[in-house]
């Protein structure tokens, strides 16, 4: 199997998101449902006030910014970063406040001259090639007392809608992720996140588990919707191009791995997500 190679990783991870947003705003993030449940948690523990100066982490097509945009007043400041520039488009387009500031920048090579009274970020420090140092580059960021809450996805076995088809992609196709790539699981379970945010010398670390559900239909639904949708299936896409027998056989053996979760022809999947709150002491 091939090394991970951080630069080519985040490369791969722009032109895929690129290419996917359109789909995945459409299908997941405008629809406010499944894991996107969870935005309303993020802005209730981050007690958002109108003054606020506050850095949206990964921002992508606008889900978690929209709800921050209608929580800050006028003499508040919001900043939402994202390395997919046609994802920023579409937040962009969606979200006009004249205190809301749109930037492609890589969160792993950020710099502000701003301090940060909050810094929120949905779905995105688990694809992080350096966790902990690129945490503790935004922890300086952030003003004295300031407050970091995030979300990520929760362990393979309590997250199925990625871990049904990516563990087949993985056995067909063992050389599309090199050995050591994050992943969606890379901070899924409690421990992890907590030694990395503490590591990354954050305070009064709280975690709090939550538990949402997702229906994407029947199987030829829930195969279309994570072909379209996901960074992972466009990488699919051109790695084997034409070859639909290595194809065939991922989604045959994928379609077995979600029958328990099949009720009258419809897949419902449970979601946990993991919301850490982490202060700047």
């Amino acid at each position: 199997m091939t090394e991970f190679e951080p630069i080519s990783f985040k490369l791969k991870t722009i032109s895929n998101w690129n290419t996917v947003a359109n789909k995945y705003h459409n299908n997941w993030a405008d629809s406010e449902g499944g894991p996107f449940a969870a935005s309303e948690k993020l802005i209730n523990i981050s007690n958002i006030q109108h003054s606020d100066i506050i850095l949206d982490i990964g921002c992508g097509t606008g889900a978690l910014t929209k709800k921050i945009s209608k929580k800050i007043g006028i003499n508040g400041k919001l900043i939402g970063i994202d390395i997919s520039r046609k994802a920023l488009s579409i937040a962009k387009s969606e979200i006009k406040y004249c205190n809301v500031e749109f930037i492609e920048m890589d969160a792993e090579n950020i710099y502000f001259a701003t301090k940060f009274s909050k810094v929120l970020s949905q779905f995105v420090v688990m694809f992080f090639t350096d966790p902990i140092k690129s945490l503790n580059s935004i922890r300086e960021l952030m003003a004295k007392d300031g407050i970091l809450v995030l979300a990520v996805h929760g362990s393979p076995e309590n997250v199925p809608y990625f871990s049904c088809i990516m563990k087949n992609i993985i056995k067909f196709i063992p050389d599309l992720i090199p050995i050591g790539s994050p992943s969606v699981y890379s901070l899924g379970y409690s421990y992890k996140l907590r030694d990395t945010l503490t590591k990354a010398g954050f305070s009064n670390i709280q975690i709090k588990k939550y538990q949402f559900s997702y229906s994407p239909g029947t199987f030829e639904q829930y195969w279309q919707d994570y072909m379209e949708c996901t960074a992972t299936a466009n990488s699919i896409k051109e790695t084997i191009k034409k070859d639909n027998e290595i194809l065939s056989k991922i989604k045959s053996e994928s379609e077995k791995d979600v029958f328990p979760f099949i009720r009258n022809n419809k897949i419902t999947f449970p979601w946990e997500v993991l919301i850490a709150s982490a202060y700047n002491y």
